[in-house]
């Protein structure tokens, strides 16, 4: 479906149901595979050095500020984590499964922003382009806030455990 043949309105209308359900599909697709498959020391989601325990993600962006408005995907399916609440829980277990959440969360919008390229296939190249652009304004936000939260849950882990001598 090209621009110069089609409508435009039809192509803006395409692409915004494409977006829709790319969105949708990559969450339910994460939200498919088991938590046991989510290792925080693996290469996507360990946290790096120049992260600074995720500090840079505050001082660059000021993630703590408007993190709370982002939305939480966890509501849409059933069984879905919550995160909107780190101090939620008081258990290293509840921990855990919130450490691996984030990188669930994270998968998810990956997932969907390097699907960007798949609007090469139906859309003329110079609208195609500015797809990665909205890909990454819609998903670097939410990348953002789970490396941001990662170390700081597991920080919060590790003072429990200190604290309870668990």
């Amino acid at each position: 479906m090209k621009a110069g043949v089609t409508p435009v309105y039809i192509v803006i209308l395409v692409n915004i149901a494409v977006w829709f359900v790319l969105h949708m599909l990559g969450a339910w697709l994460a939200s498919r595979l088991p938590l046991e498959r989510f290792y925080p020391d693996s290469l996507l989601y360990k946290t790096r050095p120049w992260e600074q325990e995720g500090l840079i993600y505050d001082k660059i962006f000021l993630v703590a500020r408007w993190k709370k408005y982002l939305p939480d995907g966890a509501t849409m399916f059933r069984g879905g984590f919550p995160k909107k609440h780190i101090l939620a829980g008081r258990e290293p277990d509840y921990y855990d499964e919130f450490v691996k959440e984030t990188c669930r969360a994270e998968l998810t919008h990956w997932i969907i922003l390097f699907s960007a390229v798949l609007f090469f296939i139906w859309n003329d190249w110079i609208i195609a382009v500015w797809m990665i652009p909205y890909a990454a304004a819609s998903n670097a936000p939410c990348i953002i806030a789970q490396r941001y939260n990662r170390p700081r849950i597991l920080r919060y882990k590790v003072n429990l455990e200190k604290k309870y001598n668990l």
